[in-house]
């Protein structure tokens, strides 16, 4: 019996052995496809056994490493040794396409994740870089809140360089100040999503958003009155699911490429929520763009045919930072569908042939100097 179990032992491990050559043996590119659908702590673990698989690790052209909150309380170090690791034994010719780390806030761990990923950005490329960023605590009081709110802000005075280079970022039961938020977004320059979860700025508070680059904003449980979207010219994607205050949750600034809104009440109310409302401050092509053209065309009534171009930059204001409350984008119409309902707002009611008599025209440069 004994005998058998042994022998049994014996082929078991040469199946094994045999199945490891026959993986360790398929091309690189191969390789590298199988390991980048894993998370990386699993690719790690897949190469442990062979050596010409771990030289692979240095040439992953992902780094994904998402524990479960349950393993994370026991392996943020690791979480931060790994980082730290994988990004600085790596080729700085070979890009990272996708940089994305979950970890808790302690600020030790964080920081090492911090440095890491700061000196990854100055020395290889990296395209885009992403924070899960949790607490400790299942159930936190408001002071436990404030107290993560002033971790984070240390973690991002102390590393504000791997902030700047990031492009998505999750938060996490943290109550900050108000003007915490609009130092967050400053410091995230290359920021494109921002996710919130249980995450406010104080009792009443309102975040005011003005960033450059945020394509998508997704807050859950926040507890913000109000969330002004002041200069956001890129968003496309705004979730705020379940709010809480009474009032409307929103105030839409500049916003011109928004083009999906979820909006989901904690509780339900009598009070209504009325879009003209919600809607009032964003920008109307029918007051400004339509409206413009429209009355010149009905003043000069001989005209035959429209060419709309989009801004036109003079030499003195090309290179100048303008700031966004002085300066405004273009809404001129991009697509197709875009441009044919401006032509039919434009052509309605009007004496021309044809709404095709109206032509857009690429966005043009035109220098010219100002004499005193």
């Amino acid at each position: 019996m004994k005998l058998n179990r042994v022998r049994r032992r014996r082929r078991d491990l040469q199946k094994a052995a045999g199945d490891e050559d026959r993986i360790s043996n398929l091309p690189n590119d191969v390789l590298l496809n199988i390991l980048e659908r894993l998370d990386t702590l699993d690719a790690i673990r897949t190469c442990i056994l062979s050596k010409r698989m771990q030289n692979l690790l240095a040439m992953l052209s992902q780094i994904v490493i998402l524990l479960s909150p349950r393993d994370l309380f026991r392996m943020n170090g690791v979480v931060a040794d790994v980082t730290n690791k994988m990004l600085r034994t790596r080729s700085p010719h070979i890009t990272i396409f996708k940089l994305k780390v979950r970890f808790i806030l302690r600020l030790d761990d964080c920081l090492s994740i911090g440095k890491s990923v700061a000196l990854a950005m100055a020395t290889q490329k990296l395209d885009a870089a992403e924070f899960e960023i949790s607490n400790q605590r299942w159930y936190c009081t408001k002071s436990d809140l404030r107290y993560f709110a002033r971790q984070f802000n240390n973690f991002v005075g102390h590393c504000p360089d791997a902030f700047a280079g990031l492009t998505r970022l999750h938060l996490q039961k943290m109550s900050f100040r108000e003007p915490d938020m609009a130092n967050i977004l400053s410091t995230c320059k290359r920021l494109e999503s921002l996710c919130l979860f249980r995450c406010d700025a104080g009792t009443h508070s309102v975040l005011r958003v003005e960033h450059a680059a945020l394509v998508e904003l997704d807050i859950s449980f926040g507890g913000f009155t109000t969330v002004e979207l002041n200069f956001v010219p890129k968003l496309q994607v705004l979730s705020y699911d379940t709010w809480t205050c009474e009032d409307n949750p929103l105030v839409l600034g500049f916003v011109p490429r928004l083009s999906k809104l979820s909006l989901t009440k904690a509780s339900t109310s009598d009070r209504i929520l009325v879009l003209s409302e919600l809607l009032a401050g964003a920008p109307s092509p029918d007051n400004n763009f339509t409206g413009y053209v429209r009355r010149i065309m009905k003043a000069a009534v001989n005209i035959k045919e429209v060419s709309l171009h989009d801004w036109k930059v003079c030499e003195m204001c090309s290179n100048r930072k303008v700031h966004p409350t002085n300066f405004r984008l273009s809404i001129y119409p991009r697509t197709s569908e875009e441009k044919d309902l401006v032509r039919k707002k434009v052509s309605e009611g009007l004496r021309m042939a044809s709404p095709a008599a109206i032509h857009f025209r690429p966005s043009c440069y035109v220098p010219f100097r100002i004499d005193e």
